[in-house]
């Protein structure tokens, strides 16, 4: 009773300063359950907010730094695969210097015929123009060969474009060309001229492609001299994609090696490292496409050789890859 008189002291104390704490004072007198359960509701809802906050704050901080590292795993790609290039280009470094150096003599004796022309008293000027003609010729050989060189040899990052796969094939084929010469290999181009036009990375293509040619020609050593043969081909597989393939006429892969031969490390030559065909595999698949080799048969179903194959998809209308 004492604290009832003491309350509505208080109430109406409150309803003269203050009619609006006077009125919460009267609700709370007399729904106090009410008044509890609005603030506990209230508190939930508070912390569910704070909580919600905080996962999605956790959720941009993980995809920032799952963005970073696919960025960083992107990078290390890269490097790895630059490092690739580097290593291949030492193993046809003697065959290209012999390359490079045939036009530079032809330009060095050419130079030398040119000056025995003009020490005559009448010099023939049309044999002079001729034999500027063809130092010019070299020099542009000459300079192609390096600037092949020199694209696949620089640091370089994903960069995908429209090509044309018989400029791609060609240029590859020219690089190793000279060194097929050297192992007494015959190397065949066999690639339609209307191919659709394909999205990718004109250089990191490149170096899948002389990845494998250069192991179908490591693939014929002890072969004979008159079955030595790679051979580059190319064909419209569907309609969503081309397909590239690069075959030899070695002695073929052991089953049980087959499934190996594109893990990381794993290698069959004396002196490899086992990061190319790995590297390749990585670049063809960042491109939507997937490699993968297999035997060959004759007709007397003997092995004859191996056949890696990648697929590449169309560009669509827009440009982009189907």
């Amino acid at each position: 009773m004492l604290s009832r008189v003491i309350f509505l002291l208080l109430a109406g104390e409150l309803a003269v300063s203050n009619p609006l704490s006077w009125h919460f004072a009267s609700v709370w007198a007399e729904r106090p359950g009410l008044i509890i359960a609005v603030f506990a509701v209230l508190a939930v809802q508070s912390a569910l907010i704070a909580g919600l906050l905080v996962y999605h704050a956790a959720l941009r901080r993980a995809k920032r730094e799952g963005q970073e590292a696919h960025l960083e795993m992107r990078r290390l790609q890269n490097e790895i695969a630059h490092v690739g290039r580097v290593s291949m280009m030492g193993q046809l470094a003697s065959s290209l210097a012999h390359e490079i150096n045939q036009p530079l003599g032809a330009i060095l004796r050419n130079a030398e015929a040119a000056e025995l022309f003009l020490e005559s008293k009448n010099p023939d000027l049309e044999e002079i123009r001729t034999i500027l003609a063809d130092i010019r010729a070299d020099d542009q050989r000459a300079g192609s060969v390096i600037d092949r060189m020199r694209s696949l040899l620089k640091r370089h990052v994903l960069n995908t474009q429209l090509l044309d796969l018989n400029e791609v094939v060609g240029d590859v084929a020219q690089l190793a060309r000279s060194d097929a010469a050297t192992r007494r290999v015959k190397l065949t181009v066999n690639v339609p001229e209307h191919l659709p036009p394909v999205r990718g990375d004109r250089v990191h293509l490149q170096q899948v492609l002389l990845n494998l040619i250069v192991n179908g020609m490591d693939a014929l050593n002890g072969s004979s001299p008159e079955n030595r043969r790679v051979t580059v081909g190319a064909r419209v597989d569907g309609s969503k994609a081309v397909e590239v393939s690069v075959s030899d006429t070695g002695h073929g892969i052991a089953a049980e090696k087959l499934a190996h031969v594109f893990d990381a490390f794993y290698t069959t030559k004396k002196d490899g490292m086992g990061m190319g065909l790995p590297i390749s595999r990585t670049i063809v698949e960042s491109h939507g496409g997937r490699l993968w080799v297999e035997n060959n048969n004759n007709n007397n179903n003997n092995k004859t050789g191996a056949t890696f194959r990648f697929t590449l998809p169309l560009a669509g209308k827009n440009g982009a890859a189907s």
